[in-house]
């Protein structure tokens, strides 16, 4: 048994959260109340979308910035001799904007829902990913530990909305070590069996994956703890909490057909386990034998985005591959030079977020001019849903911004062979 499970003993309150309208009888809203709640609860339901949505704009911009900082870092590294100095400041620079775009991108992966729900998600990767993002945000009062096994089987639902559970978690553990403390989280699989009193009536008996989040906080009172999945239930006053983030938690999880069981004691802290059902299926690896490579090439390239100094990078950058570079600083003037030179342009590398035409626009009108048209579709902004809708078109590549000279001359190879 791991260290989560027996630590959970010395919880005296404790409660099981399951999917049945028996376990929340007991905590419903007042009738009268219920009308103020439910308007309340929309109007905050649609600030959080309205603000996602600005955070996506936000991470659209902030992805272009980092383009332009490793793409003329990787253009100026590739053209120093080897035993020049400034390599080292240079992949210093590279690492550190790397390392925001993955910090970026994982807050923009935690904003959105994911297309499919239906494949297996890797849950050691899901809650390394949470251990990423808190990592780097959270106080370094908090010291943040992770117990993970090797081979911890995969769970089914939207990767994206139980890695926003377990987020949540992690804030609300943040919240209650005001004057720091421990957060742990981990993962393992545990065998349910008819009759286990954790297990709630909604939820067959078998293998799951529980992921624990566990800290050293204040704890909960059981008046307390039998309420905090009541929506716009908080204790954090009204400058600090919504009241929503656990009701979103729970329903999360019943949409993964799991259950939460919480263990808490004021002054012992509190641990919050989600029972998720184990898928043993492993989702789809994908790799590169070329990873890293940088691969020359020759032909005709036409570069659309409306940021300047992206052109700039991505014309030098080519140029420096072996290519010839057309430009284009928004759709409509793309549609116009493939027009004209349709014959002699081998690939469209086509920006998707753009004022006036957008991208998907002006790829369907560079169909229409040549069906056979080559294109590598590129955007940092919500790529998951672009990407869906990128391979629904036909769309043979994508990339997501920022990637490196290396991703791009990979990518011009691939789709050159194909």
């Amino acid at each position: 048994m791991a260290e989560g499970t027996r630590s959970s003993k010395r919880f005296k309150n404790s409660a099981i959260k399951g999917t049945t309208a028996k376990d929340r009888k007991e905590i419903r809203p007042q009738p009268d109340e219920s009308d103020k709640r439910s308007e309340k609860e929309i109007y905050r339901s649609q600030a959080l979308e309205t603000l996602g949505m600005l955070a996506g704009g936000v991470a659209h911009d902030f992805n272009n910035a980092l383009e332009v900082i490793i793409g003329f870092a990787s253009l100026a590294r590739i053209r120093l001799s080897a035993a020049d100095p400034l390599h080292e400041p240079l992949k210093i620079i590279l690492e550190s904007a790397k390392g925001a775009a993955d910090l970026a991108r994982s807050l923009l992966d935690v904003s959105k829902d994911s297309p499919d729900s239906s494949k297996p998600v890797d849950a050691g990767e899901l809650i390394r990913s949470v251990v990423h993002i808190i990592s780097r945000t959270f106080d370094r009062k908090v010291r943040i530990e992770h117990h993970i096994p090797p081979h911890l089987p995969c769970i089914r639902g939207s990767g994206n909305r139980i890695q926003l559970a377990i987020l949540n978690l992690c804030i609300n553990a943040r919240d209650a070590m005001q004057q720091g403390g421990t957060l742990v989280l981990e993962g393992e699989t545990e065998t349910l069996k008819p009759g286990d009193t954790r297990l709630p009536a909604a939820c067959a008996p078998g293998d799951y994956v529980r992921i624990g989040v566990r800290d050293t906080g204040e704890g909960m009172p059981a008046d307390i703890l039998e309420k905090i999945f009541v929506p716009l239930f908080t204790t954090k006053g009204p400058a600090h909490g919504s009241g929503l983030g656990l009701a979103m938690v729970d329903r999360i999880v019943r949409e993964a057909q799991g259950f939460i069981a919480v263990n808490s004691e004021p002054g012992e802290g509190s641990e919050f386990s989600l029972y998720l059902p184990a898928v043993f299926d492993r989702p789809p690896r994908t790799t590169s034998s070329t990873s890293g490579q940088m691969m020359t090439g020759r032909g005709r390239v036409l570069v659309v985005d409306d940021e300047p100094r992206v052109l700039q990078f991505l014309e030098k950058g080519l140029t420096r591959l072996g290519y010839e570079v057309e430009t284009a600083e928004s759709g409509s003037k793309a549609c116009e030079v493939y027009s004209r030179k349709s014959g002699r342009i081998n690939c469209v590398l086509l920006d998707l977020i753009m004022p006036g035409m957008s991208g998907m626009e002006t790829y369907g009108r560079l169909k229409e001019i040549n069906p056979e048209v080559r294109v590598i579709l590129s955007s940092g902004y919500s790529s998951g849903r672009i990407r869906s809708k990128a391979v629904e078109t036909g769309s043979p590549e994508f990339l997501e911004k920022p990637f490196t000279l290396e991703e791009l001359s990979q990518a011009l190879q691939k789709i050159q062979q194909n």
